[in-house]
């Protein structure tokens, strides 16, 4: 049998051609998998969502293992590639789904389990026994049937989930140890740490979070006129033509900000136009009717992007690329990671200037960008579900809510610091033996 040479990660792994057909012969049926899997997930959400009792699912992922990944991890296990080990494997299709906090696992857990179509081969509870590197995550293997030409084929799935701090902690050590083949013990002991720290903290919110939901009201609902509520209907295709020009811009600017190579990619991305009840709720804190002209004159951020990096270098290189694009008016800028606001929220704020062209005029729109790091952006969300949604929040929990945004702010520097380490350990190490050795795949700026 004749192999063809794949080298991978600097393995020299050998991949026969004949396994390399079957991958590709077989991967329409993993597409299809991989849209009926997607599809179950997007309606659990869509009934946890219409439930309204419980936080929230923050994102659903979906992936089919690369062909490389594959050849790797039965090398790792010593297994031939073959078709037979081929098809041991139940994770070539996977998917994560990342909530809000513990309750919510335990939720959205229960649901997939209840899904009629699957059938459960296997769960593993790495948040009650985490594994060894102090990984934190609930797995389900499910076996689902697939349409393939004329028959149905039983595929198997991976299916992760995880808390917001979980997966931070996940994003971080996969960057710092999984890619990294020279890590240092110290830095895998620390990371080990942090991941107790966090398990501690999401213990602490919870019990705060149970202690809060039971104060919550909804807000009181102000009447609006409703000439100023069709004005502003009448305008609201112009928010929704800012929204997709700051996509574009913040795409381009992504596209900069990777084009050296030494950053880490961009973990999440997200945007929104402000809701009517949203709208109004900013408007009522400001003592201010809901007319058209309040909202323009009052709220900068009718439009809002959300840009989740690794960690602080990379918020402070994306800010950089930010203020010395070209093509962005900048208006204003405030920095809430060296100046925390007093609830401990951490950020950095970005308002822009879009104008929206149509055939008779341009429309300036005043859009707010914020970048954060993972952590900062686990401790928004869960602050925001205890504290924004809950007017009658006790100042008992602001303040512990306010003493965990500085251990994860202590976090945020000491996991920089590890990765700065372990990049000029890997540099090091790459000179002296002239090795390709599996690397970072970006490495950061120091400044």
């Amino acid at each position: 049998m004749e192999n063809i040479k794949n080298i991978i990660y600097g393995n020299g792994l050998e991949l026969p051609a004949e396994m390399m057909d079957y991958y590709d012969e077989s991967y329409y049926v993993f597409e299809n998998a991989q849209k009926i899997l997607n599809t179950k997930l997007d309606n659990i959400k869509r009934e946890y969502d219409k439930e309204k009792i419980h936080g929230d699912i923050r994102e659903i992922k979906s992936r089919i293992k690369g062909l490389e990944s594959i050849a790797i991890k039965l090398h790792n296990d010593g297994l031939e590639f073959s078709e037979e080990s081929f098809n041991t494997l139940n994770d070539i299709v996977g998917a994560r789904i990342i909530c809000l906090d513990l309750d919510d696992v335990e939720r959205v857990v229960e649901m997939i389990k209840s899904i009629p179509s699957i059938r459960i081969i296997n769960e593993k509870d790495y948040i009650k026994h985490p594994k060894d590197s102090g990984y934190r995550s609930y797995h389900i293997i499910v076996e689902y049937d697939v349409p393939a030409g004329l028959e149905l084929i039983p595929v198997r799935a991976e299916i992760q989930v995880r808390t917001l701090l979980m997966d931070a902690w996940s994003s971080l050590e996969h960057e710092i140890i999984y890619k990294n083949s020279v890590c240092s013990l110290e830095s895998e002991r620390e990371l080990k740490n942090f991941s107790y720290s966090l398990s501690s903290l999401e213990n602490s919110m919870r019990s705060i979070k149970k202690l809060e939901i039971n104060k919550r009201r909804d807000v009181e609902k102000r009447k609006i006129n409703r000439f100023d509520l069709q004005q502003f209907k009448n305008n609201e295709y112009i928010y929704n033509a800012a929204s997709e020009i700051l996509d574009t811009y913040i795409d381009i600017v992504k596209k900069e900000y990777y084009k050296n190579g030494f950053n880490s990619d961009i973990q999440n991305y997200r945007n929104r136009v402000k809701t009517i009840s949203s709208i109004d709720r900013k408007l009522a804190s400001k003592g201010l009717e809901f007319n058209v002209e309040n909202i323009q004159n009052n709220i900068k951020d009718m439009v809002a992007a959300y840009v989740v990096c690794l960690d602080l270098d990379d918020v402070n290189e994306f800010v950089n690329v930010i203020n010395k694009s070209p093509f962005i008016n900048v208006v204003q800028v405030k920095d809430y990671i060296t100046n925390p606001k007093e609830s401990g929220y951490r950020a950095y704020h970005i308002i822009v200037e879009v104008p929206v062209e149509l055939s008779t005029k341009t429309i300036p729109v005043r859009c707010e960008i914020q970048v954060r790091t993972l952590l900062m952006d686990a401790w928004s969300s869960l602050e925001h579900e205890t504290v924004y949604k809950n007017p009658n929040c006790s100042d008992e929990s602001k303040s512990y809510l306010r003493d965990y945004s500085y251990l994860l702010a202590d976090m945020d520097e000491r996991m920089l610091n590890i990765k700065r380490f372990e990049v000029d350990n890997l540099l090091k190490h790459n000179e002296e033996t002239n090795e390709n050795v599996k690397t970072l795949s970006k490495i950061p700026k120091k400044g």
